[in-house]
């Protein structure tokens, strides 16, 4: 991809994912940012409900954000809400984003990307090598990684 206006970020804020986990996400989510430069940054904290939406338009702010970071939820795993979202809030559905970046450890429901609320969607899986999507498409990808990989 190259740069990009508007990308979103949905980080699995569920108990199994360890705090060294969500900081190491939030972290990936900067450098990542850093790269494609987006207008609009949306970083979603989500266990069974979003427990926190940030909105970025300068990534300044993210890199002070993820030095006092504080992680919300902890409860089970269903990241629906962040799909809702696109399709219900009026505040997202006007333009889909043009990447949607899921970070999770994978022990949750997998939903197909909508073409309507998203143009490019990539699981970023942590410490879960044998994790693979079930709705593949051309826009929809796969990322493996070990928490040791993330900076």
């Amino acid at each position: 991809y190259d740069n990009l206006d508007y990308m979103m970020a949905w980080i699995d804020s569920s108990g199994s994912m360890t705090d060294d986990q969500l900081k190491q996400c939030l972290s990936e989510v900067y450098t990542v940012a850093l790269a494609k430069k987006p207008i609009k940054l949306i970083v979603i904290q989500c266990d069974t409900k979003i427990q926190d939406i940030k909105e970025y338009t300068d990534l300044r702010q993210l890199k002070k954000d993820m030095i006092h970071a504080s992680v919300k939820g902890r409860g089970g795993t269903e990241l629906k809400p962040c799909w809702d979202l696109l399709i219900n809030d009026p505040k997202y559905k006007r333009r889909p984003a043009e990447l949607v970046m899921v970070f999770t450890d994978g022990y949750l429901t997998q939903y197909k990307r909508n073409p309507r609320t998203m143009k490019n969607l990539c699981w970023v899986i942590l410490d879960n090598p044998g994790w693979e999507v079930r709705h593949k498409d051309n826009k929809t990808m796969t990322l493996h990684l070990r928490s040791d990989d993330i900076k």
